[in-house]
């Protein structure tokens, strides 16, 4: 911790710890304590929800007089947030580190770059068809209840293992994500 020197460095660190442990406490739960078998890989990723708390009945007159409202999610979107939230907090703490090494090292920030523009191009063009697949898939439907009831349990028959569409699609988003973050970034840093 030798090179966290100012309050805000070291905050985003914390900030980082408590993004990552909360995504790796996500990854751990689907992986551990969920006992489903999956037909496609990723599937217990969207086919359940984690609920947070409950909106009791009453707090919304009008709305939520007889019912209760659940604030929920499914677990690979707080696993993608937390990510990113992760990612995001960990490269900020690193900022005063990494902004010497790319002053040092110039060609580094290049390749960085480079990098981070390879991990967009690959992400950005599996998130585009998985999306048109996903349409397309859509379009074939009858109706749009019929849908609705499938829409978690679509997956892509890879090679050798079918992979659920939302699990892929926000994986490759979550990179996506990363890789445009990076690139901002270091743009940032060349001014």
């Amino acid at each position: 911790m030798g090179f966290y020197k100012s309050a805000s460095d070291k905050c985003w660190f914390l900030l980082s710890l408590i993004f990552g442990f909360t995504a790796l406490a996500i990854l751990l739960q689907v992986t551990f304590g969920m006992q489903t078998v999956e037909a496609a890989f990723g599937e217990r990723w969207v086919s359940t929800e984690i609920v947070l708390a409950h909106l009791p009945v009453g707090m919304i007159p009008g709305i939520l007089d007889t019912v209760s409202l659940p604030i929920q999610f499914k677990p690979i979107t707080g696993f993608m947030a937390f990510s990113f939230l992760w990612f995001a907090s960990a490269y900020q703490s690193l900022r005063p580190p990494l902004t010497r090494m790319m002053s040092r090292f110039p060609m580094s920030r290049d390749v960085i770059a480079l990098a981070a523009f390879l991990l967009c191009l690959i992400s950005g063009y599996e998130t585009i068809w998985n999306f048109m697949a996903f349409g397309a898939m859509l379009a074939s439907m009858p109706n749009a209840e019929a849908f609705n009831k499938v829409a978690d349990s679509i997956t892509f028959q890879y090679t050798y293992y079918p992979v659920n569409a939302v699990f892929a699609t926000k994986m490759f988003w979550l990179a996506l994500l990363m890789g445009a973050y990076t690139l901002f970034s270091i743009r940032g840093e060349r001014r």
